[in-house]
């Protein structure tokens, strides 16, 4: 949180191919609940997986929503910028514009 307070940017970034990991703190998923448990906003932990990591890479296609951009997307249950904890309930996969069938985190 002092380096977030200090206006460092904070990009998340994971060599996991599931956004998350059995157990708690594990993966993705688990580094994103880590950073809400510092003090970061919900949204605000999302953007570091997002639109923070494409500009770490320089690559305004990534971590955004619109016309041009790689369709790389996740649904959930519920709505993880109010609650983190929503992306364990990840539903659905995309991956390069097409479905990821069948995905592991889907039940």
């Amino acid at each position: 949180m002092r380096a977030h307070k200090a206006g460092v940017r904070i990009a998340l970034g994971s060599d996991l191919y599931f956004p998350y990991a059995p157990g708690r703190g594990a993966g993705t998923r688990g580094t994103l609940e880590g950073y809400v448990d510092a003090g970061l906003t919900p949204a605000q932990a999302l953007r570091t997986a997002t639109w923070e990591a494409g500009r770490l890479l320089r690559d305004d296609g990534l971590g955004v929503l619109r016309p041009g951009a790689h369709a790389d997307l996740l649904a959930v249950a519920g709505d993880p910028s109010q609650d983190i904890r929503a992306l364990r309930g990840i539903r659905f996969v995309m991956k390069d514009g097409a479905a990821v069938v069948p995905f592991a985190g889907c039940r």
